[in-house]
């Protein structure tokens, strides 16, 4: 289930890279992820594995009509 931050939070987000939590994805948020108009979503969504590998799926659609460079299949596992 995906579940978000409490709306009044959402804008104090930052989606600046420096702020992002440390792991495996953050270099990959902070490439990819952020050249998406929507990219606060992604910062701010709590969800399972599997809601998240929908949700890259999607995305990867959405790259690939925005003329975005596809991701790896290194990075469509990437989970942290």
């Amino acid at each position: 289930m995906a579940e978000r931050i409490p709306e009044p939070e959402v804008l104090k987000v930052s989606i600046d890279p420096k702020d992002l939590p440390e792991g495996e994805g953050k270099a990959l948020v902070a490439e990819k992820v952020r050249q998406l108009p929507r990219s606060r979503r992604t910062v701010v969504k709590r969800s399972n594995l599997d809601h998240w590998r929908h949700t890259v799926a999607r995305m990867r659609t959405r790259m690939s009509v925005a003329s975005i460079p596809d991701l790896t299949d290194a990075e469509t596992t990437t989970n942290r």
